[in-house]
């Protein structure tokens, strides 16, 4: 009899670690994944940096080529956080309305410079920052399970790109300096 109660018990602790040991790898799948809000909110931070960065070179910038990039730059981020913002709205999902403190960051050091060190600044910042939201973007294509949000990343991407390739551009115009 204390043969089969042990039996059972064992059976008991079999199925309860199977069933945690599944739960975890379900769990352990999503862990990786980009959330609808986690995206929105770096996308957010994303618009908010290009808008101020670009505020500022349109203003500073030596070469007529980077101050006509950073205009491009601050309307279509403009309105790229404007649709952000009325999809945000619709999906319940709160933006930031101020840059993080590692973007604040770079804009103050931007923001004191001048002349051509500004300008390659400026551009080497912009690379960077749109290789990083290139990366959320395709990221977002792929994991976000919204239709709604993952349109907008889809719709958006090809800017994002566009700019990059842009920056590049600019990038060899100012190296030739």
């Amino acid at each position: 009899m204390k043969n089969i109660q042990v039996k059972w018990w064992l059976l008991l602790l079999l199925i309860i670690s199977t069933t945690v040991s599944s739960c975890e790898k379900e769990d352990s799948g999503n862990a990786g994944r980009l959330t609808e809000t986690d995206f929105m909110v770096a996308a957010a931070n994303s618009d908010l940096f290009e808008i101020q960065t670009g505020q500022i070179a349109s203003g500073k910038g030596t070469l007529s080529e980077v101050r006509e990039f950073a205009q491009h730059l601050v309307m279509d981020h403009t309105t790229s956080s404007n649709e952000l913002r009325i999809l945000a709205n619709q999906k319940k999902i709160t933006l930031p309305d101020s840059l993080t403190e590692d973007n604040r960051a770079i804009r103050m050091r931007l923001s004191g410079q001048s002349g051509v060190a500004f300008d390659k600044d400026f551009i080497e910042v912009q690379i960077t920052a749109h290789d990083e939201a290139i990366s959320l973007y395709e990221q977002a294509t792929r994991e976000i399970q919204d239709p709604d949000i993952r349109n907008f990343a889809t719709k958006t991407l090809p800017i994002l790109q566009g700019h990059r390739d842009h920056a590049v551009m600019v990038k060899s115009k100012i190296d030739s300096f």
